[in-house]
């Protein structure tokens, strides 16, 4: 044997064992329960799903809503504070968390606004304040567009939805634009790939809540969602509906982490721009989850804005 073929073998036989290494299944939905249902999880049926929610507090309603790759749990600090004083909604989107994949492969923003109206009507929501952020910012500000009676006031966390060109992609977005590698990594790697996002979204890792990197982990390797996030990093949007948010009158704050890499707070200007009623906090330090990594700090500013 000629030592080419030895070193090819030999290779091979190396991938082998890496992608052995690296294979992680599916974790049943039922196993995954058990890691990310909550004290007052709560299941709805919305367009066939189970839909996965949790409601604290009493008084007027805040809804918050998460971001790509994230949980309902992203909101954990903010929730203890705000249910002092709100109802607080919170979901699993579908394709995220405990909710799952949508059944007919639908991750569209025009999707998820439905999906968030129907949610609301199952639990009388007529009337409430609305947080999203990151893609939850985005669905927050695109239903406000089509829903304009029934949110009081906006917060927009970092928000998706307008083009940033210095923005940075995260490993796992890039790949997931290429059809066959998309597939592969729905079993592989999952573990590499959220340890790095996480990393990507902190300005400082260390801030990270105990226990969060196993919720991710979890709720990524939820049956279904690994596809699931595939197909929304892969889903076409129509055109932007963002020069229509000048027609929004209502307050909105802004909130945004000054290392931000996934949206830059530069951004922000061209919310401003279109907003006629908006109030700007930029956070020294902090990077795309303020909820997460300045919990105290974020939220406080979230009541103060509410409640004047």
């Amino acid at each position: 044997m000629t030592i080419l073929k030895k070193s090819g073998i030999l290779a091979l036989l190396f991938l082998m064992v890496g992608l052995i290494w690296l294979y992680e299944p599916d974790i049943p939905l039922a196993a995954a329960a058990e890691v990310l249902r909550k004290e007052n999880s709560a299941i709805v049926p919305i367009k066939g799903m189970d839909l996965h929610y949790t409601e604290e507090g009493r008084g007027e309603p805040v809804l918050l809503i998460h971001g790509t790759g994230g949980l309902l749990h992203t909101w954990d600090a903010w929730t203890a504070v705000l249910k002092q004083h709100y109802r607080v909604v919170r979901l699993d989107l579908p394709g995220f968390g405990l909710t799952g994949p949508s059944p007919d492969g639908d991750y569209s923003i025009d999707f998820y606004t439905e999906v968030l109206q129907d949610f609301c009507d199952s639990l009388q929501l007529d009337s409430f304040y609305l947080a999203g952020n990151s893609l939850g910012g985005q669905i927050a500000w695109e239903y406000a567009l089509k829903h304009p009676h029934q949110v009081k006031k906006m917060i927009l966390l970092a928000p998706a939805g307008v083009y940033v060109s210095n923005a940075k992609s995260t490993p796992v977005f890039k790949l997931a634009k290429i059809d066959w590698l998309a597939t592969l990594l729905q079993n592989f790697g999952t573990r590499f790939f959220v340890k790095k996002t996480l990393r990507d979204v902190y300005a400082d890792p260390s801030r990270m809540p105990a226990g969060m990197e196993n919720l991710y982990l979890t709720a990524a390797k939820r049956e279904g969602n690994r596809a699931a996030f595939m197909a929304r990093l892969q889903s076409r949007n129509p055109k932007s509906r963002f020069d229509e948010i000048a027609t929004l009158d209502l307050p909105v704050l802004l909130q945004w982490g000054d290392s931000d890499l996934l949206i830059p707070h530069t951004a922000a200007s061209k919310f401003q721009e279109r907003l006629s009623r908006d109030t700007l906090i930029v956070y020294p330090n902090t990077g795309h989850v303020p909820m997460e990594e300045i919990p105290e700090q974020s939220v406080q500013d979230a009541l103060q804005f509410l409640k004047n």
